[in-house]
């Protein structure tokens, strides 16, 4: 083993068998179209950031049409052709993106920067989508496009954010970094500091996993909900025979084939978005009412007070009872001191419900 990268690390994890098919006897997966709007939308970030380093602007909507036919000029360049339906889904995501994002230029360092660094023997890969630098801090910024928005306890023990500091820091000698996820689909972002301690528990976790993968010999395959988007189910042992009506009629009996039959259509709305059937939608779904979250706890509490309610019915808040103030009529008085008090939350919930609700 010469190179390394996260994404390598990630995939033997999660399939050694793949890892081995991919890498080793290194055939090219097909591609999908979660990963060519991926890509594309990635494309279109990174010459949109350029463009406004380099014209030192901070933000510019109309360029926003010249940043997808750069993109669509990568795209092609890589022989991946979108159809007109992921175009459609791509302009969306990356004019929301446009829409809801202002940069300062002078703080601009990288822009989609692939990196080499020596580790151990080899080449440790790492692409860095954006980093920006200012009297001494770094922030690093990762684009995801997927469906699912994780939560903020689910991002505080990511190991991808970890690699990327570490790469910061190998690169730049930052000792410690802070990482962003921006979920672009969903306008949702996600931070967490990583330092020096951490950095340096990761570059072990990096040399063990490089280890592993080096002293491997078995490469068996590991079922689990990635096979629901592997292209070599077919051809795997793990998976070979089984079909949706099988799995289906396993569900029935066993409570643990219900349980993997969720954690497959959790993996695929993630990549594709919801799934409709029989009237019901299935997918990372928002909350119906929005759901919103107290940014001011004390301010909210003496706002109610104000008005002649007690803080303490509403303390233990859910989006039930923020949604009675914010609609009912009786409380209209209330909601001009409450609502400067509450932020909308934006999250993902895997679930499913009635079309249209």
């Amino acid at each position: 083993m010469n190179h390394a990268s996260y994404s390598a690390l990630n995939l033997f994890e999660q399939c050694p068998l793949r890892f081995k098919i991919e890498r080793v006897e290194k055939r090219k997966a097909p591609d999908a179209p979660p990963l060519r709007i991926g890509s594309a939308v990635h494309a279109a970030i990174a010459a949109y950031i350029r463009h406004l380093q380099e014209e030192n602007l901070q933000t510019d909507f109309t360029w926003a049409a010249i940043a997808l036919v750069e993109a669509d000029a990568v795209m092609s360049e890589e022989g991946r052709i979108l159809s007109a339906d992921e175009w459609e889904e791509v302009t969306s995501i990356f004019n929301g993106f446009v829409s809801s994002h202002m940069f300062d230029p002078s703080c601009i360092a990288e822009v989609e920067k692939r990196e080499k660094i020596p580790l151990g023997g080899l080449t440790f890969w790492a692409v860095i989508d954006l980093l920006e630098a200012e009297e001494g801090e770094a922030k690093l910024w990762d684009w995801k496009s997927s469906w699912r928005v994780p939560s903020q306890a689910e991002v505080s023990k990511d190991f991808q954010l970890r690699v990327y500091a570490w790469a910061v820091h190998k690169l730049y000698g930052y000792d410690e970094v802070r990482c962003a996820l921006d979920f672009v689909r969903h306008g949702a972002i996600r931070e967490i500091v990583i330092g020096p301690e951490e950095i340096a528990a990761t570059e072990e976790r990096i040399l063990g996993a490089i280890q592993a993968i080096e002293a491997e010999t078995e490469w068996a395959p590991t079922p689990g909900s990635h096979c629901t988007y592997c292209p070599w189910a077919s051809e795997c042992p793990a998976t070979a025979g089984e079909d949706p009506e099988e799995l289906a009629g396993r569900i029935l009996v066993l409570e643990a084939q219900l349980r993997e039959a969720q954690a497959k259509l959790k993996a695929y709305c993630n990549e594709h978005g919801p799934v409709i059937v029989g009237g019901e939608i299935f997918g990372y779904l928002p909350p119906k009412d929005g759901g919103w979250t107290i940014t001011d706890k004390p301010a909210f509490a003496s706002a109610l007070d104000s008005h002649g309610l007690d803080p303490w019915d509403y303390f233990n808040v859910n989006s039930t009872k923020l949604k009675s103030i914010r609609t009912a009529k009786k409380w209209r008085h209330v909601l001009a001191d409450v609502e400067p008090l509450l932020e909308q939350d934006i999250s993902t919930k895997f679930t499913h419900r009635k079309e249209g609700e």
